[in-house]
């Protein structure tokens, strides 16, 4: 059923493009958490080809060179730059800034993302977030709220 319903979803992405545009300009414009999160995955994407913006610096908690070699695997273009625990857990803007900590992302094949969606995160790269982590106090409440989605 998994190859059925990504094939679907890879025919409603190409056949309503326009559509999921304009709900996504939409949802920029009223939800500013959902800008937040948006303008702050562009910022990391961007730092990763240029490490130029201090703002993603102090963002993420370290240097660009300290974050490529973190993240151990060259960012190409079939691999995804993935939080581990998903953006979508958060409720507030801190959290947002709380999940964008270097300790929290991997680099993942392009499949292995789409396929993980938001829906879940796993406890073996959890343990990997927790041990890197500056404030485990903010952490800890996202997770508690989210347990349930922890496999």
């Amino acid at each position: 059923n998994k190859v059925e319903e990504n094939q679907k979803s890879k025919e409603y992405f190409q056949t309503n493009k326009d559509k999921r545009n304009q709900y996504r300009r939409h949802k920029i414009k009223t939800d500013n958490l959902f800008r937040l999160k948006r303008n702050i995955s562009k910022g990391i994407q961007k730092y990763l080809k240029d490490g130029k913006s201090k703002r993603t610096r102090e963002i993420i908690g370290i240097s660009y060179k300290e974050f490529k070699d973190y993240l151990e695997v060259e960012y190409t273009k079939n691999m995804h730059l993935d939080h581990i625990i998903p953006q979508s857990w958060t409720i507030n803007d801190e959290e947002v800034y709380t999940l964008n900590h270097y300790s929290n992302f991997q680099i993942i094949t392009a499949e292995e993302n789409l396929a993980k969606s938001d829906t879940y995160c796993k406890s073996e790269n959890l343990k990997k977030v927790l041990d890197n982590h500056n404030d485990l106090a903010k952490l800890n409440k996202i997770i508690e709220r989210n347990s349930d989605k922890i496999t």
